[in-house]
């Protein structure tokens, strides 16, 4: 199965399942955002420009530009139970 989360924060897969997500977040404010990172939850795992990143970044310099577009993916193996996951886009405005 493949989501595409984007646009909604959480998603269910039924035991024995998995999913690989793919995972976008865009900068449509009008200030560069630093250190952008997603939060997946259960397991609280961080999926970032070192991990699970796969493009987006034009300028190669690790900063959500204004008008960029991050993709992320990760695939969650088999479950072994209902699972409900959640996603939650972080940052800081740059110059802080």
């Amino acid at each position: 199965m493949d989501i595409k989360a984007s646009g909604q924060d959480a998603i269910t897969i039924e035991t024995g399942g998995n999913a690989t997500l793919t995972i976008t977040e865009a900068n449509t404010g009008n200030v560069a955002l630093t250190s952008p990172y997603v939060k997946l939850n259960p397991g609280n795992i961080t999926l970032d420009k070192t991990h699970y990143y796969v493009s987006g970044d034009t300028s190669n310099a690790g900063v959500l530009d204004v008008g960029e577009t991050w993709t992320f993916s990760i695939n969650t193996g088999t479950l072994t139970g209902n699972t409900t996951i959640r996603c939650r886009p972080r940052h800081r405005r740059a110059g802080q």
